[in-house]
């Protein structure tokens, strides 16, 4: 595959000698590697396979940022670029996560995966706000589309408001089917945390602890509360 891209210098070719040559031989030699391929021919497709393999596989938001930052400097193309952007937005300080969901929500020309993103990206935000009824019209409006199990999390939050507890079991039962362990833990704690209800989530964040369960970071909101409530070893992080 090295021979074919080396010969097409298409993207989509050198996407998949640095996935593969990560799983093979680690994350050196896929950015040594892809050092040559962006330095060659410099693409927004490169870029962003590396800042997902740096988040997949070495689990480094900043390597990823570093190769969103180089894309841009070498004015490579910007829609492949937003959805990494919008991920790490969510989870790196120097990122305006509602700066990088207007502009992707202001264009009808993006795959449908980084739509549903910025998406579910508003409707953390209004979740955050308590805009209740507006969170809910988001998660219809993706649902309407695909089924979402972080769309169907937004539909527990506004039906425990609500006061719909069936309603609420039925949404997070169907949301759990699909959100691994870990990450569901982190939903359930930053729902809570949006309703205000620390104490619940400080609960589920300390059962995850007893049970020596990791907790997925969804986002900044989770991890400032993790910062402030609990001692750096007391939860142990998870995708």
């Amino acid at each position: 595959m090295e021979l074919i891209w080396a010969l097409s210098t298409d993207p989509a070719d050198a996407a998949g000698v640095l996935t593969l040559t990560a799983a093979a031989k680690g994350m050196d030699a896929a950015c040594s590697r892809a050092e040559k391929m962006f330095t060659a021919h410099p693409d927004a497709q490169i870029a962003v396979t590396m800042g997902w393999l740096q988040i997949q596989h070495a689990r480094n938001l900043q390597a990823a940022s570093q190769w969103l930052k180089r894309a841009r400097q070498a004015d490579c193309e910007d829609a492949p670029l937003l959805g990494l952007e919008l991920f790490l937005s969510e989870h790196l300080p120097e990122y305006n996560t509602e700066e990088f969901t207007a502009r992707i929500l202001a264009r009808n020309d993006l795959p449908m995966q980084t739509t549903r993103d910025a998406l579910l990206a508003e409707g953390r935000r209004l979740l955050r706000q308590q805009q209740w009824t507006e969170a809910e019209a988001v998660a219809d409006r993706i649902l309407a589309v695909e089924e979402n199990p972080q769309a169907r999390w937004i539909r527990w939050v506004t039906a425990i408001i609500d006061g719909d507890d069936t309603r609420a079991q039925t949404q997070l039962s169907i949301a759990g089917r699909k959100i691994p362990d870990a990450a569901m833990r982190g939903f359930v704690a930053l729902g809570w945390l949006y309703m205000g209800d620390t104490e619940r989530a400080t609960q589920v964040l300390q059962e995850a602890h007893k049970e020596g369960a990791g907790v997925g970071l969804i986002n900044k909101d989770l991890a400032r509360f993790l910062r402030g409530n609990f001692q750096e070893t007391e939860i142990t992080e998870a995708d």
